[in-house]
């Protein structure tokens, strides 16, 4: 979970699954694999593995809960009026580039008691615009629990899709720069879903100066989160899957494979301008266990 104000989740509300209308619009199939994304000069990523910026167990360990063996990437332009600094195609890129790439392969080496995690290169599914109202709470996590049930409903149920909801610009501007991932917690079948919000001129330029790292923080929080919806996504359900040995579930410690990984402000080396198919994009590397470092590539 990233959460540059927030410290930490709780894991004990209890969310409302309701379906509720989902007012179902624009359902697109993804861009063209010719598309590009930002034109950026990737920055030399160290082969050596990184040490931890937070958490002091080492390895990580199997908390006993499931990964998604077989990644489904659904995203939900929740109430988007507009898109004024074109996010669209940015994260609609970067998410057909992960798909398959180096830097996702890191956390194939983790598994449950099925099957140990893939990395395909069709995992991103597709997008849909849904204009069902925000609420106006952006904290109200029985709303957001609905959505990721809406659009679980709208794409049809997956036990391995994890759900990314995008705000819209302007809203919950106060949290810009932060982002998590969570699940339905009521009846199963649970639903993993991400909270990424708009791109903000509080948090670009991570690494990038100028008109090239507006969408810096965008892509390396959805990274971020979408490795860690991957490998941990229903800790919130009491099924906890990989996470530092640090401290358990229940307490504050807890910490995944991005977390462990993350700098605050982001600067390299542990923010960096990666290749994929579809452009170069910033990301954070990610906590290896083979490795026994953060990298960013694996596994």
């Amino acid at each position: 979970m990233r959460t540059r104000y927030l410290a930490t989740l709780a894991f004990s509300i209890a969310l409302v699954a309701g379906c509720g209308s989902s007012g179902q619009s624009g359902h697109s199939s993804l861009l063209p694999s010719t598309a590009q994304g930002t034109a950026l000069h990737p920055l030399s990523v160290t082969p050596t593995p990184l040490p931890k910026t937070d958490g002091a167990g080492i390895p990580f360990i199997d908390w006993g809960g499931p990964v998604l063996e077989w990644p489904r990437i659904f995203l939900v332009y929740w109430n988007w009026p507009s898109d004024p600094a074109g996010e669209k195609p940015v994260l609609q890129n970067f998410l057909s580039g992960v798909q398959g790439s180096s830097w996702l392969n890191t956390v194939t080496q983790y598994y449950d008691s099925t099957d140990h995690i893939h990395n395909s290169d069709h995992e991103f599914k597709g997008t849909w615009s849904d204009p069902n109202p925000l609420p106006s709470d952006p904290s109200d996590l029985t709303a957001l629990a609905a959505e990721a049930t809406r659009a679980s409903a709208h794409f049809g149920y997956d036990k391995n899709s994890v759900y990314i909801l995008a705000e819209p610009s302007g809203y919950d501007s106060g949290n810009a720069c932060n982002a998590h991932h969570n699940s339905t917690t009521v009846t199963p079948p649970y639903v993993p879903y991400i909270i990424l919000r708009y791109a903000s001129s509080a948090c670009e330029n991570e690494v990038n100066p100028g008109a090239g790292g507006v969408f810096d923080e965008v892509t390396l929080l959805a990274g971020h989160e979408l490795a860690e919806a991957i490998t941990d996504p229903f800790v919130q359900n009491n099924e906890a899957g990989w996470a530092d040995d640090a401290d358990s579930p229940d307490f504050g410690d807890y910490k995944e494979v991005a977390d462990v990984c993350e700098l605050f402000p982001d600067a390299p080396p542990y923010a960096a301008n990666v290749n994929f198919s579809t452009g170069t994009f910033v990301v954070q590397p990610l906590w290896s266990n083979k490795a026994n470092g953060c990298v960013y590539s694996g596994p």
